[in-house]
């Protein structure tokens, strides 16, 4: 019982502070009508594939589930320009033997890194593990001004919640390829709008329309979908430089039993 009383004191104090400071009441109001999306997440294209020592035929069969790929809807000069590099003898070295360690947005979204959300008022984490993060800022701010913003393989995301959905607009995305391969390409012009939301226990899920006025002569839309991981309960920093099991043999990219 002694041990106890400091306790309670504590949370008494606690209790006496947030009833006396508005802010954090606001704050507390704010927490309580955000979503929870806890947990650690994977992408539906992964979810049920254990990609330790995959056989022949089995990426190519993961690659069909993909949505994050073409046709997208170019005009006729990207089309022109995308059809060319699918036909460049350079397009197929590459993807004979790629390795990915990095992924930028939005394959990053389909990609087979587990990903934790945190969320808070002002901003909406996701964590992926290879350590790299997605910030959306959610406080109320603008994008950057045109003159100021930094174009990055993310992007500069801002959200808004819309009940229990968290929209987000992604703009400064660096030009190039829209996944891991040097085709399908966007421009830096390429704009993005999510809609990410708990559609059931334990399933996330994100609409995905993204708009180039330089390349595309319409929006293009996808959706993505999530699942809870079961029977993990913390991530792990991952660094598949110091891990790599992609060995090259005869020409071709192989996944090696760890």
């Amino acid at each position: 019982m002694p041990n106890r009383v400091p306790m309670l004191l504590v949370f008494a104090w606690l209790a006496a502070c947030t009833h006396s400071d508005p802010t954090a009441r606001d704050r507390a109001r704010a927490f309580a009508a955000l979503p929870n999306w806890t947990g650690i997440w994977i992408s539906d294209v992964w979810a049920t594939t254990d990609a330790s020592g995959l056989p022949p035929g089995r990426v190519a069969e993961l690659t069909r589930k993909w949505v994050l790929k073409g046709p997208l809807p170019y005009n006729a000069q990207w089309q022109a320009r995308n059809e060319a590099r699918q036909k460049d003898p350079a397009t197929a070295a590459f993807m004979a033997n790629f390795k990915v360690c990095e992924f930028a947005f939005p394959m990053v979204m389909q990609s087979p890194q587990t990903f934790q959300v945190v969320i808070t008022p002002e901003e909406t984490l996701l964590v992926f593990e290879n350590q790299a993060a997605r910030h959306i800022y959610t406080d109320g701010r603008k994008h950057t001004s045109p003159e100021d913003v930094w174009p990055t393989r993310f992007g500069e995301s801002i959200g808004t919640w819309h009940g229990q959905t968290l929209v987000v607009d992604t703009i400064a995305r660096r030009a190039g390829p829209l996944g891991i391969m040097p085709v399908d390409e966007l421009s830096g012009e390429a704009r993005f709008t999510e809609h990410i939301r708990l559609v059931a226990p334990g399933r996330l899920e994100d609409v995905l329309t993204v708009t180039d006025p330089v390349a595309f002569t319409k929006p293009w839309e996808v959706r993505l979908t999530y699942s809870q991981v079961r029977g993990i309960d913390r991530m792990v920093n991952y660094d598949c430089d110091e891990n790599d099991r992609n060995p090259i043999v005869n020409g071709q990219l192989g996944v090696a039993n760890p």
